[in-house]
């Protein structure tokens, strides 16, 4: 298979796991594809021994109001854009769209061993289909709310999948601190599909306990995997 039709059969088992829930493998008879047990480069890991480097920095092209979708896939709260109307990150002269965002309690990774309140993902497709995911902690010290994730929780429809419109700006929701945490990877749900660049940003986004208390989809977050002697940098 090319380079370029791996990546899209990647992007689909994304987009099936996102509206689709978390059935996946967990599913009889499984998915074709379904990698989940027996998988080398499963996500999420432990990203406290990573090995210090010199990283490309991510370029956030996420200043601008964007229209959007929020719904409840039954897993978790999604925030999807639409074709001609996504933002986009550059890492090391490459172009990544954002596809969607979407968020676990409690965080998926861990940092030698401690683990977050929550965790956000950013999901990113290039244009051969190859996905790169932006993730991020949140911690629940906020005073007051955090004011993007009051409108999406606001917003969101009570009914599984029924899909409500939202402004955001994804920069918004995004930490001071840009360095991160690389490391090849896969989905954590569905068909748990490898392939997936994942950059875990070191700086973290505070939200308030209740925000976290109000989150409709607890402990879904995926068990720690094997990291299996696969290179995990994190930069200067």
């Amino acid at each position: 298979m090319q380079r370029g039709n791996q990546g899209l059969v990647v992007a689909a088992a994304l987009l099936v796991a996102a509206v689709g829930g978390s059935a996946g493998c967990a599913s009889i008879p499984q998915p074709a594809g379904c990698i989940c047990q027996e998988g080398r480069r499963q996500s999420p890991i432990d990203l406290g021994d990573a090995r210090t480097a010199e990283l490309p920095a991510i370029e956030f092209g996420y200043g601008e109001a964007v229209e959007a979708e929020v719904f409840d896939t039954g897993y978790t709260v999604e925030v999807e854009f639409a074709e001609g109307r996504r933002p986009g990150i550059v890492i090391g002269g490459e172009r990544f769209e954002l596809l969607q965002f979407h968020f676990h309690e409690p965080s998926e990774h861990r940092v030698a061993g401690e683990a977050f309140a929550m965790e956000l993902h950013f999901v990113h497709q290039n244009r051969v289909g190859e996905l790169a995911v932006i993730g991020m902690f949140l911690e629940a010290t906020a005073r007051a709310p955090q004011p993007v994730i009051e409108r999406i929780w606001a917003t969101v429809p009570e009914r599984a999948r029924e899909r409500a419109p939202i402004t955001v700006t994804p920069a918004e929701l995004l930490p001071e601190g840009r360095g991160y945490y690389r490391y090849a990877g896969s989905l954590t749900t569905g068909t748990c599909a490898e392939g997936v660049r994942w950059h875990v940003l070191r700086g973290r986004l505070a939200v308030s306990p209740e925000q976290v208390e109000a989150y409709r989809h607890p402990d879904t977050a995926r068990a720690i995997q094997p990291r299996n002697d696969r290179p995990l940098l994190v930069g200067r």
